[in-house]
């Protein structure tokens, strides 16, 4: 698939590195921040130090969009997912910060979870052993990036027991409010 071939409605296809490169070529670019000192930096998008394999598909408002997470430069810095949308041949990257450098990517997943009309993805993260309140029990948590109007919001859910189940996760959300 070429890079500014669209897909297929309601699929979410992997995307290689050189394919996310092509559409940034042509992106605008929102919610950059340069302070060195601040916690939550967020650089410019280069998809190098992917934390997960990234996809293309219907993300957010966008019919044609695509989601990487990119691995944190160092310990301190955050970890950030780019959420890259195309509208009427306008592309334009958004990055949301949705971990700390302690977590792993454990998937990527896709869900109208609030019956709106946007596609909310689902990233289920997981810290790295040995790190943590408690380093010996690994912690599950998931991070929903729900539209807001003019950027992509987190939406988190902590595990407190167990490993987190997605029909778990959606029911308490739902429940607490938290999801529309």
């Amino acid at each position: 698939m070429a890079a500014d071939e669209p897909v297929e409605k309601g699929r979410h296809i992997p995307i290689i590195t050189k394919g996310i490169e092509a559409i940034l070529e042509r992106a605008n670019v929102t919610g950059l921040t340069e302070d060195e000192g601040n916690r939550h930096t967020i650089s410019a998008p280069e998809p190098d130090r992917l934390a997960h394999e990234a996809y293309r598909g219907r993300i957010g408002p966008f019919e044609d969009a695509v989601i990487y997470v990119r691995s944190p430069e160092a310990h301190t810095s955050p970890m950030v997912a780019w959420i890259v949308g195309e509208v009427d041949e306008e592309w334009t990257a958004y990055p949301t910060v949705i971990a700390d450098a302690a977590h792993n990517v454990a998937a990527i997943d896709f869900e109208n979870l609030d019956q709106d009309q946007t596609i909310e993805p689902i990233i289920l993260l997981s810290t790295a052993p040995g790190i943590g309140p408690n380093p010996a029990i690994p912690t599950d948590r998931v991070v929903i990036l729900q539209w807001a109007g003019e950027a992509f919001q987190r939406v988190e859910y902590t595990g407190e027991a167990g490993p987190v189940t997605k029909a778990g996760v959606w029911a308490a959300l739902r429940k607490e409010g938290r999801l529309k």
